[in-house]
């Protein structure tokens, strides 16, 4: 039964009409993982006997006319950095190699109760930690559209099992372009929201005595084939949450009609970070495809100092994960960093945060991140959306790092680059600033590897950013399958 790559829409239409058993869906999506995952390494814990049973009770649900939700029946998979009770959670870490959650994080919750099932929990680098999906623990997650490639990082696994057909929906979580480099490898859409729509309550970024950080910096992000299912997965999951007070209620703008044109700033590439000639021709090709479609594109970078934001990103992640950690760890991880070059902003600044002693340095770093949001919101008054890449370039081969901050540096046609400055330089203002983000495949560079953009909307216009990047995907067409059939 070749339902590997029906939307999650799709699935929950079929079987709300009873052409098909969810048993019969989740039953042939187990299957699929357990002939490819050993390929994959996608998914590191497979729900098969929980799904099994939650899909025999929502087939017996639909026989009585009674609807979970949307998304009924449905088989999705989680990050396994989310709480998920009775099914392990272990962030790819020993200090969770065996714990079992007795409640789910609020997402899944939500996601429960529109009606969906999880399938299994996905691949991840140690507490989300890397732009690869590899570790001691697990192993490395492999492109599926060559195995040789990274499926980056952190939600690597979900993107490998969206891509592949092993799932229709993950549910996973970005810092600095952790949903969004595993879509633009894995030829896959993603989203990230605005910062605080959606609860990261029960999401795991620390150890587990740890209280819950990075809230002004971290949010969670779905992946999946269509943008449609994005827009479902958003519908389910946002609001305020008891667990995360700083979640507000929202109320967008009636959403405007896309079918006129839209006014569209582009890059293609920062100043002092270089793409490959491949990201640089996919980007070009699609800025024609949309004049050609009627909408007005822009050729203009942001007025912002890029890195200066980077700078500040690194600063704000150290402050906070340094205020967890001793002193003398502290210290040491000031003078490792501090031996890196000055070209490498991110972890100077981390570096520099690791190592603050004052609530006066988290304040000031807040304050500027307020500045870059309201220097930002002040570019998006004049366009509708603003379009840069995800990356450099392509998924890359696998590399092998001594620890993450310590990555070495990666190709980048003819020249290289240093490790995060590759990673996060590009994903890395969304994050500082909060505004929603969606990743939309828009063709295939050197050796077919996937290429994406970053399509980024106004703070809180979510379901507007969707509806746009709908819009703008049905200009590129349907997204292609990878070659692990």
């Amino acid at each position: 039964m070749d339902v590997f790559y029906w939307s999650a829409e799709k699935i929950a239409k079929k079987i709300r009409a009873k052409d098909i058993s969810s048993l019969d869906i989740v039953n042939s999506f187990i299957h699929r993982i357990n002939s490819l995952n050993s390929t994959l390494n996608a998914v590191v814990t497979i729900n098969q006997n929980g799904a099994r049973e939650r899909a025999v009770a929502a087939d017996r649900a639909i026989s009585k006319g009674e609807l979970w939700g949307p998304l009924h029946g449905v088989p999705i998979t989680v990050k396994d950095s989310y709480k998920t009770a009775g099914i392990k959670t272990t962030c790819n870490c020993n200090d969770y190699k065996d714990f079992i959650p007795n409640k789910n994080a609020t997402i899944v919750d939500r996601l429960l109760n529109a009606g969906c099932i999880i399938l299994g929990k996905t691949n991840l680098p140690v507490l989300s930690q890397d732009i690869q999906t590899d570790s001691a623990h697990f192993g490395r997650a492999n492109n599926p559209w060559d195995t040789s490639r990274t499926t980056g990082g952190s939600t690597g696994g979900g993107a490998a099992a969206v891509s592949s057909g092993l799932s229709p929906l993950e549910i996973g979580s970005d810092l600095f372009g952790s949903v969004r480099l595993p879509a633009h490898f894995c030829g896959i859409f993603g989203f990230r929201p605005t910062q605080g729509r959606v609860s990261t309550a029960g999401l795991i970024l620390g150890k587990r005595q740890d209280p819950r950080i990075l809230r002004f910096l971290c949010s969670p992000g779905f992946l999946s084939r269509t943008v449609d299912d994005l827009k479902l997965c958003l519908d389910s999951v946002e609001g305020p949450d008891r667990l995360s007070p700083e979640v507000p209620p929202v109320y967008e703008s009636p959403i405007t009609q896309t079918d006129n044109s839209l006014q569209i700033a582009w890059i293609d590439q920062l100043p002092d970070v270089p793409t490959s000639a491949d990201t640089k021709a996919a980007i070009k090709a699609f800025i024609n495809d949309l004049c050609q479609a009627g909408h007005t594109t822009f050729h203009k970078l942001p007025p912002l100092d890029f890195q200066s934001a980077t700078y500040t990103c690194g600063n704000l992640l150290g402050i906070e994960s340094g205020a967890l950690q001793n002193r003398l760890m502290r210290l040491l991880i000031g003078v490792v960093l501090n031996r890196k070059p000055a070209s490498e902003p991110f972890l100077k600044g981390f570096a520099k945060g690791a190592t603050a002693l004052s609530m006066a340095d988290y304040l000031q770093c807040l304050s500027v991140r307020d500045t870059f949001i309201r220097e930002f919101d002040q570019f998006m008054q004049t366009y509708d959306a603003f379009i840069c890449p995800v990356a450099p370039g392509p998924a890359f081969e696998h590399i092998k790092t001594i620890h993450p901050l310590l990555g070495p540096h990666i190709k980048v046609d003819d020249g290289t680059l240093p490790y995060w400055v590759w990673g996060i330089s590009y994903s890395i203002l969304a994050s500082l600033t909060g505004h929603p983000v969606v990743v939309i495949p828009i063709g295939y560079g050197t050796n077919d590897l996937p290429i994406g953009i970053q399509l980024i909307g106004k703070r809180w216009q979510d379901r507007q950013l969707l509806d746009y990047a709908s819009n703008l995907a049905k200009i590129v067409g349907p997204i292609k399958q990878p070659i692990c059939q």
